[in-house]
């Protein structure tokens, strides 16, 4: 051995171990240093062969860190080891190397590429040398190769098919909603494909983990978002949708097992049930001192302000009551404790009710019938039917408890005039309603029949916000109206000048005609006129060709035969164009007749409609009377 090259290489291993020492090394490049360094133990004992296999993995290290100075020390470490052995040692070594990771690593895909590398060199040195020794080797160096292959082929494909097991089930959780096993299925996936390696199955890994990942950012802002609606439920005293919306933000969150939100959510919830249980126990007291001030006018008595606080008390229970049923209706009945515990303070009240009864009846009950009449009547001017209806039936169940017949009739007239008032204010709701839908799609017509109705039941009832209402609308209409004919007129005058062949004017009437469409709503006038801009734009574009053609002739030909060719490619234009323009009038003419059809079609249906509407109208009223 060549005593200064050894020397050399022993130089360089010091070197090379003071400056990995005194750099910052990344946790890549320190295994790559560690493994140069181990080579530099080897090679001062003599081992070249695992000297030279770390030295060729901490290359293999730098290559895959992209450590440049690492790669050309390594390169040049490996250069000068080289140099001082025969190429039969180094064939031997490299053959050995090669063999050592094909026979220890077989289930290895790692380990039969590292026995590939190494074979591959051994290969190149075996056919440089030549003779028996090279032939022998080259055909060892073949069947590790070929070896190794085989075992990298099938290795992959075990690989693969336990990376796509991973990648299924992957799919699946996330398809069945269980996002947050799906990304560590797909997580599993794709650290297997890496292994592999299988590029295809990590794009596809990478795709579906970013889905993943996507769908759990959704569901987080989701769960977000119910959280603050809660807290603004909850800041808005809506206690009840509060512990709705935050069960919510609380199912969302466990779904991505965020504990933190999880709690928070369950916190809201939590102090909205307080809310909610102190809210109820004011109410209940709350109606258990409205039946007490209805026991004690009743034995004043004071008919009318009994009957007042046992109705207010009664009004009370009766909500609670019914938002028992509907938390426990899906319970059997013995199990139903709240709904029962409120059923029990109603028929306490329904006693009370009783003795109230009993004492106006004995007493001039009726003064107070009179009294729920007036003020009846009084809501009833203000149009505050509700009100009306209440005290109106109040009055007609004293009465009839009195059997005082003049009082019953009139009121039986008050409560007539409030149902009729009712119902022409449901009319004229519906009527605006109908107005309002047929203005939106420019169906002016039927628009102003509609809002004129509406107008006229406001302006008899004297509803003043409303039939202000209505009279703005039907501006608005009457505006629509005339923008309607602009648009109509704009769109006749284009189809006058398209017959003209002037369409440049064409193109600016039908594109005014077009915005005014757009501005009413009017889908039919819209696509129309858009169609028509369409065919005006090709007429313009066609006899632009035209001219250009022309001044082309002109200037390629004489001026005299050019004339000539030019009259007769112009009548052969003409006739083109006549043809064109007859079927396009042939196929609008088809077009109109379609939609005058279609048209047709639509009004008979809203005729049909219409009719049962008002039958339906009619014989609710007949009900009603």
């Amino acid at each position: 051995m060549n005593r200064s090259k050894y020397a050399l290489i022993c130089c360089i291993f010091l070197f090379w171990t003071l400056n990995s020492t005194a750099q910052k090394s990344t946790p890549e490049s320190f295994e790559a240093d560690s493994l140069m360094k181990t080579a530099d133990v080897y090679f001062r004992s003599g081992d070249y062969q695992n000297a030279l296999k770390s030295c060729h993995l901490a290359l293999m290290s730098y290559n895959r860190t992209k450590d440049d100075w690492g790669v050309k020390r390594a390169e040049g470490v490996i250069f000068n080891m080289e140099s001082i052995l025969s190429s039969n040692q180094l064939a031997e070594i490299y053959y050995n190397i090669a063999g050592s990771y094909y026979l220890l690593d077989s289930g290895n895909i790692d380990g039969m590429y590292k026995a590939i590398y190494f074979a591959e060199k051994a290969k190149k040195l075996y056919q440089s040398i030549g003779g028996t020794v090279g032939s022998s080797g080259l055909l060892k160096s073949e069947d590790i190769l070929n070896g190794a292959r085989k075992n990298i082929e099938s290795g992959l494909n075990v690989c693969i098919r336990d990376a796509e097991e991973q990648y299924q089930n992957a799919q699946t959780q996330f398809f069945n909603g269980n996002f947050l096993k799906a990304q560590i299925f797909v997580t599993n996936a794709s650290a297997k494909f890496i292994s592999c390696p299988y590029q295809p199955g990590i794009d596809k890994s990478s795709e579906l983990l970013t889905s993943v990942n996507s769908k759990i950012n959704t569901l987080r802002a989701e769960a977000k978002a119910a959280y603050d609606q809660a807290i603004k439920a909850f800041t808005q005293e809506d206690y009840e949708r509060c512990v709705l919306i935050s069960s919510d933000a609380k199912r969302l969150y466990d779904s991505i097992a965020d504990k933190e939100g999880s709690i928070s959510s369950t916190s809201i919830s939590t102090q909205c049930q307080e809310r909610i249980d102190n809210k109820k126990d004011f109410m209940r007291r709350q109606a258990d001192q409205y039946k007490k001030e209805a026991e004690f006018f009743s034995v004043i008595p004071d008919c009318v302000n009994a009957t007042d606080r046992a109705q207010k008390a009664k009004g009370i229970l009766d909500s609670m009551r019914n938002e028992a049923y509907e938390k426990e209706k899906e319970l059997p009945v013995n199990q139903r404790l709240e709904t029962r515990f409120y059923e029990s303070l109603l028929m306490e009240l329904d006693a009370v009710f009783k003795r109230i009864t009993t004492v106006c009846t004995e007493l001039n009950n009726e003064q107070t019938a009179e009294e729920y009449y007036r003020k009846a009547q009084d809501h009833y001017l203000n149009n505050e039917l509700s009100d009306a209806k209440s005290y109106a039936e109040n009055a007609r169940r004293i009465f009839a408890s009195l059997n005082k017949f003049v009082g019953l009739s009139k009121t039986e007239t008050l409560l007539n005039q409030i149902n009729l008032k009712s119902s022409q204010m449901t009319d004229a709701d519906e009527a605006m309603k109908n107005a309002y839908l047929h203005y939106s799609v420019a169906n002016f017509n039927e628009a102003i029949f509609e809002v004129n109705k509406a107008n006229a039941i406001y302006t008899n009832i004297k509803k003043g916000d409303k039939a202000a209402e209505a009279q703005a609308l039907i501006e608005n209409i009457k505006l629509g109206m005339g923008k309607l004919e602009q648009a109509n007129n704009l769109f006749g005058k284009s189809r006058e000048y398209m017959g003209y062949d002037s369409f440049d004017n064409a193109l600016a009437a039908a594109t005014n005609s077009y915005t005014l469409y757009k501005e009413i709503n009017y889908s039919l006038g819209v696509n129309e006129s858009s169609k028509l801009i369409q065919i005006a734009n090709e007429r313009i574009e066609e006899k632009n060709h035209e001219f250009m053609m022309m001044i082309l002739f002109i200037a390629a030909i004489v001026v005299i035969p050019g004339l000539a060719l030019y009259q007769v490619m112009r009548r052969r234009k003409n006739i083109e164009f006549d043809l064109e323009r007859r079927k396009a009038d042939q196929e609008d003419m088809l077009r109109r007749e379609r939609d005058m059809m279609d048209l047709q079609s639509k009004q008979e249906t809203k005729e049909r409609v219409d009719d049962e509407l008002k039958k339906l109208i009619e014989q609710e009223r007949a009900k009603n009377e």
